[in-house]
């Protein structure tokens, strides 16, 4: 099928609104760690004479040849460095807590950390509220929200965020050991006098005012990473412009510290296009071409590395109302699909405004084809986003035209 052919096959636009008088009368820390290389561990204790061997022992000859007592293990510098390290492997369970005013929601999620490349899945428990994933591997982060798209980011040379802060310290100060998680381990407090920036406590909105942040860790005492908390107390506006309280606790519980495992980039990523025609703005699969549209009779195409396709563009209501367009799709087929057959009709949103969504099976030159299709109502235009592959799998077809749907932007 020629792209001529998709865009002419396609448009119900024209056809649809002439006959549509007839039906009416007749859808946005820190590395795992490296495998033990010669981990400094504590200093055995130095051998000490009894008291009787003190009093009967000759005083040593001159100053130089008195032993010196041994140096004590500095943890701290040994759990920076090896944080700090470039090989570190580790897994961590993400818990804690977000307080906003007097509400508090609990938060989730998981950590992995392979060298350099970073998997991060943190869901917040708030009313609404959506999964947040991020994977960093070799010098670009993707992210996602909920199950929607991943999209990337060059990452920038900036220092900024929880590993690159414990890359500029020297150690951590030791408040001796404690139990926590069930075993005895060294609490780490960052060096008195030390600032920690927003961003490293995951502090980034720009409207933030009096942020305040602190990082503990509890290692080992051969220096092992097992625990790692952030907390961090700040102010920031809300949609009424007024400063609110805000407070969150976050725990990274780390495992499989040291065995080495492979993050890698998600298999598909979106770029977004904005047509100034269409006034409307949408995502896509990087790997699928793109087709502007360039007059208003026209719409905007993609086209998938071997069949699915799907177009979106928008024209002129006439005064007809959503579900009148919505009966006329029930019985106007796109042209030249013919043994039309809608599966569904159902209401949804599109770009945050009410829409329907049409699922049905046609015959197009001999190929059966599934589609997915989008309408929706906004100042005197329906918008429109069909996604079209080839029947067999339509399951994938209706998830693909989910990702594409969530992405709409009406202008």
């Amino acid at each position: 099928m020629t792209r001529a052919d998709r865009q002419a096959h396609r448009r119900w636009s024209a056809l649809t609104i002439a006959i549509v008088a007839v039906v009416v009368v007749a859808c946005g820390s820190t590395n795992p760690e490296p495998a033990p290389t010669a981990a400094a561990t504590s200093a055995p204790p130095s051998a000490s004479a009894s008291p009787s061997e003190s009093a009967s022992a000759s005083p040593p000859a001159s100053a130089s040849a008195t032993a010196s007592a041994s140096p004590a293990v500095d943890i701290g510098a040994i759990v920076v460095d090896k944080l700090s390290a470039f090989d570190f492997f580790g897994k961590a369970v993400i818990s804690g807590e977000y307080d906003i005013a007097a509400a508090r929601y609990q938060i989730t999620g998981t950590f992995d950390m392979a060298g350099l490349d970073i998997h991060e899945l943190v869901f917040i428990h708030s009313p609404g509220g959506v999964a947040h994933e991020s994977i960093s591997v070799s010098g670009t982060t993707y992210s996602r929200v909920g199950a929607g798209p991943w999209y990337a980011k060059t990452q920038s040379l900036e220092t900024s965020g929880l590993n690159d802060f414990v890359r500029t310290l020297k150690t951590m100060h030791d408040e001796g050991v404690e139990t926590k998680n069930g075993q005895q381990l060294h609490r780490l407090t960052v060096p008195s006098g030390t600032t920690v920036p927003p961003s490293a406590i995951g502090v980034t909105d720009a409207s933030v005012t009096v942020a305040d942040g602190a990082i503990e860790i509890w290692a080992k005492d051969d220096g092992t990473l097992v625990v790692l908390r952030t907390k961090a107390t700040w102010q920031q506006k809300n949609a009424a412009g007024a400063l609110v309280d805000y407070a969150k606790t976050v725990e990274f519980t780390f495992s499989n510290i040291g065995t080495s495992f492979t993050i890698a980039a998600p298999d598909q990523v979106w770029r977004t296009y904005t047509s100034k025609i269409h006034h409307l703005s949408i995502s896509y699969p990087t790997d699928w071409d793109l087709f502007k549209s360039t007059k208003t009779k026209t719409f905007d195409e993609f086209d998938g590395p071997i069949y699915a396709f799907a177009t979106v563009g928008r024209y002129a209501s006439r005064g007809f109302s959503l579900n009148a367009l919505s009966r006329a799709f029930a019985t106007v087929a796109p042209t030249g699909l013919t043994k039309y057959h809608v599966d569904k009709i159902s209401s949804t949103k599109m770009g945050g405004v009410a829409a329907k969504q049409f699922l049905f099976h046609g015959t197009y030159k001999g190929v059966k084809q599934y589609w997915v299709a989008y309408v929706a109502l906004k100042g005197g235009y329906f918008y429109e986003l069909d996604i079209i592959d080839k029947a067999g799998h339509e399951a994938a077809t209706r998830a693909l035209a989910a990702l594409f749907l969530s992405t709409v932007i009406l202008k």
